[in-house]
């Protein structure tokens, strides 16, 4: 699965089926923060702090320190088994080497530009 920034809680959830994105409708005109589309775009993964402190509902949601919903490995571990998929691809975040894997090495972050986002490290 790829995706700009990741997965939704509704399509986490027990049923729920990839149509829910196909029926959103292109292109865009604008994203509110209460639209399947949104956390698409913005959400973050959760970072390890809050994977083991508690900062995560049961099914692996949160809020990002940008505040955005965030995602953990239990979110993942859903989307997968519920899609039948076996990664998650995703943009949205700098990483120091230009990808990241986190979540059990089942999400991948690839980040290109042209602005190096490490010139100072």
């Amino acid at each position: 699965f790829c995706v700009h920034g990741g997965i939704p809680r509704e399509l986490c959830q027990a049923g729920s089926s990839l149509d829910i994105i196909r029926r959103i409708e292109c292109p865009l005109r604008s994203v509110q923060s209460d639209e399947i589309v949104y956390d698409m775009l913005w959400s973050d993964p959760s970072s390890p702090e809050q994977e083991h402190g508690g900062d995560l509902d049961a099914a692996g949601f949160g809020l990002s320190a940008r505040g955005c919903t965030c995602f953990g490995e239990r979110a993942i571990e859903l989307f997968l088994d519920i899609h039948k998929y076996k990664h998650v691809f995703r943009g949205h975040e700098a990483q120091q080497s230009g990808v990241g894997v986190s979540k059990g090495a089942r999400l991948t972050t690839i980040f290109s530009t042209s602005k190096d986002h490490f010139a100072q490290e």
